[in-house]
């Protein structure tokens, strides 16, 4: 079997749900026993998902804009899709991670900065 995943496309299809129920049901499989696999086996820490963990929310509030503006910036680029499709992922993630991190930062010592007011009035 060189192509599993069309296999059960095509069998599910022939039980009477079509062809988008097929490619639903087996995408909704491959998805969840990709959860599963994280789960079982990706159990360790470590400080570059815990940093990604904490500062998600704030990664995709500001990512659209990296998207965005790396996607104009690589249009006349003589590249392949595929390259300019990597290229715009790993620059948006860490744009946006270090905009994130540099926010975090700020907050926090803005934080502080006033807690340090605060103790000496």
């Amino acid at each position: 079997m060189d192509r599993p995943l069309l296999y059960l496309v095509f069998f599910f299809a022939g039980v009477g749900i079509g062809v988008q129920g097929a490619v639903a049901l087996v995408v909704t499989t491959v998805c969840l026993a990709f959860s599963a696999v994280f789960l079982r086996f990706a159990n360790a820490r470590s400080a570059v998902t815990d940093s990604l963990s904490e500062h998600a929310y704030a990664i995709y509030f500001v990512h659209y804009v990296f998207v965005v503006w790396l996607q104009y910036a690589l249009l006349g680029a003589a590249m392949p899709a595929i390259a300019k499709g990597v290229l715009v992922f790993a620059g948006t993630l860490l744009l946006s991670w270090g905009v994130a991190a540099g926010a975090g930062r700020l907050a926090l010592l803005a934080q502080k900065s006033q807690a340090l007011l605060q103790a000496h009035n």
